[in-house]
């Protein structure tokens, strides 16, 4: 019997290989990554009981974020740690670590409990058919945060424990998130292409400027009727985007040389005919002449 048809070796493989792939981290990654993942959850978590029981499903929800999401050197966190030199993992550890579709850890919506299947939906919108044994019985429309693990054949099985809300509104607020991320990260894709084809920078470069303007859509994804880059004003750039990342990400940033990938970057929008603000463009290029 392989990994992928015993769920405690696949768990075990997993949480192994997390774990390494988060001790490779810095300190300031870690830092950072604390730092986006509170304001991404900023609201969304309101509500939940103080105690050691939530904060310790919490802790496991950051660790899966981390690898899936926080972008070291340009990649997820995890897709980073299986490309290093030093990398410590077993063939089967960066198999499971890179198979996103094996493991999947965060919030979910229930769609219905019939039997012994739970139909989950996640934020992304894709849809899980999840085997239980005693589970007890969960109404449609109700979110949950757990994990969940492939046990082959379009099944799957819960992994971990259930942190259950009575209300959907976690979920919605969570999908919103990623629905704004999709819409833009085309652009920060392009923008990296840009560089590298047309600026004649290194890989390296262009994605150490990706990450700094990645900071505004961190920003941007919290503001009410901002869905452009037209919308983003100099008065923005300059006090909201400020202190934000002062409030957020405290003194780890150089703001001279975000601004300057920020000029860059809507640089890029006005070459290619995309939605931005001239006057924010002019203030950015006075603000690093």
């Amino acid at each position: 019997m392989g990994w992928r048809d015993n769920p405690r070796e696949h768990a075990e493989l997993w949480n192994s290989a997390l774990l390494r792939a988060m001790g490779a981290l810095g300190k300031n990654d870690l830092m950072m990554a604390q730092a986006v993942f509170a304001h991404n959850m900023e609201g969304i978590l309101d509500g939940l009981p103080d105690n050691e029981a939530v904060d310790a499903k919490l802790t496991q929800m950051f660790v899966a974020w981390v690898v899936s999401e926080y972008l070291k050197d340009g990649k997820p966190a995890g897709e980073w740690y299986c490309g290093i030199k030093n990398c410590l993992l077993t063939t089967e550890e960066k198999e499971v670590l890179l198979a996103g579709k094996e493991s999947h850890f965060g919030i979910f919506l229930v769609k219905s409990h019939v039997g012994k299947v739970v139909r989950l939906e996640d934020a992304h919108g894709t849809a899980f058919a999840v085997e239980t044994v005693s589970l007890p019985q969960m109404e449609a429309d109700t979110a949950i945060m757990t994990r969940i693990n492939a046990k082959g054949e379009g099944r799957y099985f819960f992994s971990g424990s259930i942190l259950i809300w009575e209300k959907k509104g976690i979920y919605d607020e969570l999908k919103l998130h990623y629905a704004f991320r999709k819409r833009w990260s085309s652009y920060l894709e392009r923008f990296v292409d840009y560089q590298m084809k047309e600026m004649s920078l290194a890989r390296k470069t262009a994605e150490k400027h990706m990450e700094d303007v990645n900071l505004l859509m961190f920003l941007l994804e919290r503001k009410q009727g901002v869905d452009s880059f037209g919308k983003v004003t100099k008065g923005m750039l300059n006090t909201e985007f400020k202190k934000f990342v002062k409030r957020h990400i405290l003194n780890r940033v150089d703001m001279d040389k975000t601004y300057y990938s920020l000029r860059l970057f809507f640089n890029f929008l006005k070459e290619k005919k995309e939605d931005y603000n001239e006057e924010a463009l002019e203030w950015l290029r006075r603000r690093t002449d």
